[in-house]
């Protein structure tokens, strides 16, 4: 089910939340370029996703996403991730970006949180059936 879309200033999805019951997951779907602020806002509802529906699992879709987020890291690693993990958050599979600077923030997310089961896959199928294995 779809738990949230936001939109940008220009009025387009650039994230869908999905809750998917099948997997018992949460599914971000990023699209294009979002600013820090739509990333954060963006991270955030997904959380408030995963505490509503007592998931503990995550798959960040940054197959179309485009831009890094390398400096949003420090705010990952000390804020949120710890926060997420607290409400539950065992494992994120990443979905790689084409965009260089995309995927560079993903590999240095999974990088600075070590303790996170947090690999990379290639396409979503790849991602969801590891993850629903977990």
């Amino acid at each position: 089910m779809i738990y949230k879309k936001l939109k940008n200033k220009l009025d387009q999805v650039y994230v869908k939340v999905e809750y998917s019951e099948t997997i018992k997951a949460i599914i971000m779907h990023w699209v294009g370029f979002s600013t820090h602020e739509e990333i954060i806002l963006g991270v955030e509802t997904g959380l408030q996703c995963l505490i509503e529906t007592g998931s503990s699992r995550w798959i960040a879709d940054a197959s179309k996403m485009e831009g890094g987020f390398s400096d949003l890291n420090d705010w990952f690693v000390e804020d949120w991730t710890p926060r997420a993990q607290k409400a539950g958050l065992r494992k994120i599979a990443f979905v790689v970006s084409s965009d260089v600077f995309t995927e560079f923030s993903t590999q240095e997310y999974a990088e600075n949180n070590p303790d996170l089961e947090n690999p990379h896959f290639q396409s979503l199928e790849e991602a969801i059936d590891w993850i629903k294995d977990k």
